[in-house]
């Protein structure tokens, strides 16, 4: 730093252009500020859209898992359904089968037929 003969600064600084720098650093400062803040709430508006989207997949999820709860019940009761109707079928089956037995043992065979009842 330049000094004079008597060891001061020859740099001189008035009131004005302290005041002067001081408010061209708050300037500075509040442009900064509101720079960051717009940025800021962009970033906050584009989470918020990304929120809204989760949350809209998030319940549509949540139905499809109830609808899907609604099927598989309907599928519990239409294989008991189909169980219980096997069984009678199977029951049915079982019971032409002794009717056709007891049949053929009570009907006579025509002459000349193969009888496998009866042993030669």
């Amino acid at each position: 730093m330049p000094t004079e003969a008597g060891g001061t600064s020859s740099w001189k600084v008035n009131g004005t252009s302290s005041m002067v720098a001081i408010v061209g650093f708050l300037l500075v400062q509040g442009a900064a500020v509101l720079i960051w803040g717009t940025r800021l709430d962009s970033r906050v508006g584009t989470l918020e859209t990304i929120h809204t989207d989760m949350e809209r997949r998030l319940s549509r999820v949540d139905e499809s898992f109830r609808k899907l709860d609604v099927i598989d019940e309907r599928q519990r009761q239409g294989q008991t359904s189909l169980d219980n109707a096997t069984k009678k079928l199977d029951q049915m089956s079982s019971d032409l089968g002794q009717l056709r037995d007891e049949t053929l043992r009570s009907r006579p065979l025509p002459s000349g037929t193969f009888d496998p009842r009866r042993r030669n």
